[in-house]
């Protein structure tokens, strides 16, 4: 079976990747989610953002200005830890979701990762869908659309010993050459999707200089509050995510 690893920035329900890790334990591979940071959906003080940084903010019905949420910054005990957790591991490939609120923060993650690790570096989501030549220049391949499909097939190959290079949805750069794999069709059937994986077993969440192992969700939010998503992925069209 292949093992791979899932980063979550600032995001531990990570609806998509617990659903790509459930459909991965499916077919006998081995998934670990690593949520790194929570972010802070109330946020009482003024963020000091870094060049090239964006918030989550927008404008609300009523025209004044809404905060969406706000991000705490990785410290170098959380990277140590992250690092760790991924000496343990051992994944075969790195997946991470990125937006353009979190792209900072993911080169940042992305660059520390590289300097200790030769694990391929799959970047999916928003950003690497609309601009994966830049996010080329520090990942080693970008998902384009849905990856269900994509990290499925890579997990596959990886389980036989055989290379992903034409796996679809897939661009990344071979010799200097950009290499852009056609898409694969939007499911339209979900049902042939599990439920997403929320098992807390090959779960941790870094936050506070510190790593909790067999994360539990679930149980970790306030009481009386659960969240539910009515349909495949985010129904809105927010600027600050893309």
């Amino acid at each position: 079976m292949a093992r791979l690893a899932f980063i979550s920035l600032y995001d531990r329900n990570a609806y998509g990747l617990r659903v790509m890790s459930a459909n991965l334990r499916k077919h006998g591979h081995e998934c670990h989610l690593i949520f790194l940071k929570r972010y802070d959906t109330n946020p009482t003080y003024q963020l000091e953002l870094e060049v090239g940084e964006y918030p989550w903010m927008g404008i609300a019905k009523s025209g004044r200005v809404f905060k969406y949420a706000s991000n705490s910054q990785i410290s170098d005990v959380e990277l140590g830890l992250l690092r760790d957790a991924l000496d343990r591991i051992q994944p075969q490939v790195i997946g991470m979701t990125v937006n353009t609120p979190l792209r900072v923060q993911a080169v940042r993650v992305t660059k520390f990762l590289k300097q200790h690790t030769k694990t391929p570096i799959i970047w999916g989501g928003y950003d690497p869908t609309t601009n994966p030549e830049d996010c080329l220049r520090l990942c080693d391949y970008a998902c384009i659309g849905e990856g269900d499909q994509t990290i499925l097939e890579i997990a596959t190959r990886l389980d036989e010993g055989r290379d992903f290079g034409d796996v679809g949805n897939l661009h990344y750069f071979r010799k200097g050459f950009p290499v852009r794999n056609p898409k694969y069709p939007t499911e339209q059937n979900l049902d042939r999707y599990p439920w997403r994986d929320d098992d807390p077993s090959c779960k941790y969440f870094i936050e506070d200089d510190a790593i909790v192992e067999n994360y539990d969700r679930v149980n970790d939010r306030p009481r009386g509050v659960y969240q539910a998503m009515s349909a495949r992925g985010c129904p809105y069209k927010c600027s600050y995510c893309c």
